[in-house]
């Protein structure tokens, strides 16, 4: 948790011990755990950025949304949570939100990541407004570490096809976009 202060120790200490790239590691923060002691957040994500951590909001848009931690946090992307995602089709005050928040993160150098997709049609309707990776059962259903191994090691996923806005058949993992 960012309240805990040994975090960013321990963050440093687990990269070093696994001889993994820091720019390999992004963390999902949501944003009501933020807004507990913005200050102490700022402080520990700074120090996490420092080390080469990707910071991302997780849930964005379900808690206080302020658009104050936006501009001071050292934030990567964010996190567009799936009950705005998923009436984009059938309400078009959903989809104007969606199409101002995707415009809101990329005028702030942010990804925009939309959670909860779960047909195509959306996936493309996101895609025209400018959404940058989505995520949701289109893609994959949640499975365990072993059958994310398997999925690693078969020749179909999406990351070997270099498959960019359609999910490849059999996937667990998000579109890269």
């Amino acid at each position: 948790a960012v309240s805990d202060p040994t975090l960013v120790e321990r963050v440093a200490v687990l990269l070093e011990s696994t001889n993994t790239s820091p720019q390999r590691l992004q963390l999902e923060i949501t944003e009501d755990f933020l807004m507990t002691d913005l200050a102490r957040a700022r402080v520990v994500l700074d120090r996490l950025r420092t080390l080469g951590v990707a910071i991302s909001i997780d849930d964005y848009g379900t808690g206080y949304s302020s658009l104050a931690y936006l501009r001071d946090l050292p934030v990567y992307e964010l996190k567009l949570d799936r009950a705005f995602v998923q009436p984009i089709m059938v309400d078009r005050r959903a989809a104007a939100i969606v199409r101002s928040t995707i415009d809101l993160a990329h005028s702030l150098g942010l990804r925009m990541v939309a959670e909860g997709i779960e047909d195509t049609d959306t996936w493309h309707r996101l895609l025209a407004m400018g959404c940058d990776v989505g995520q949701g059962y289109l893609f994959g259903r949640p499975q365990s570490g072993r059958d994310l191994e398997a999925w690693l090691a078969s020749s179909t996923n999406v990351l070997k096809s270099g498959g960019y806005g359609e999910p490849a058949q059999g996937t667990g993992l998000r579109s890269f976009g």
